[in-house]
């Protein structure tokens, strides 16, 4: 707490009451909630695109859920049991969590035939944090605003 008053007055600040909030175990639980819900999200689309007939449109979608579905899925599972203030939570959480939502995103056109075939997306955006520093973490990318590109084994890299 800091007050700031002009030395050259006599000033005397009176404080009659003082409330210490610890807002941390709330933080945690909607972040274990968000988790929760990212998990699902996952686990619904992965079905979801697992379950449509084989068209060109779907094949790729098909083929992103077998690469990446299970490992993705198993990072949300090692996201849900670390400690959420770790410096490697804060480093890792970003990617696992953009890909469930993306590829809900996706399951979501595939099924209302609004997929292109190729494996970008095209995708409305949802609310994120600014870039910035978090916690003494500077993020290294813009989540939510640019495109996800996936790579099969043998393509050349992706800027």
């Amino acid at each position: 707490m800091r007050f700031f008053h002009d030395s050259a007055e006599k000033m005397v600040t009176l404080v009659d009451g003082i409330q210490v909030i610890d807002v941390q175990p709330v933080a945690l639980k909607i972040i274990a909630d968000t988790i929760a819900v990212h998990r699902r999200q996952l686990s619904t689309a992965v079905q979801s695109i697992r379950s449509l007939p084989q068209t060109p449109k779907s094949k790729r979608w098909k083929r992103v859920v077998a690469l990446h579905g299970d490992r993705v899925a198993s990072q949300l599972d090692r996201l849900a049991q670390q400690d959420a203030t770790s410096e490697g939570f804060i480093r890792d959480s970003d990617p696992p969590l953009l890909f469930a939502r993306r590829l809900a995103d996706a399951a979501e056109a595939l099924q209302t035939g609004a997929a292109h075939p190729a494996t970008i997306l095209t995708y409305r955006t949802r609310p994120i944090p600014a870039l910035g520093p978090f916690y003494g973490h500077v993020r290294r990318d813009p989540v939510g605003s640019f495109r996800m590109r996936w790579r099969s084994k043998g393509s050349p890299p992706t800027k």
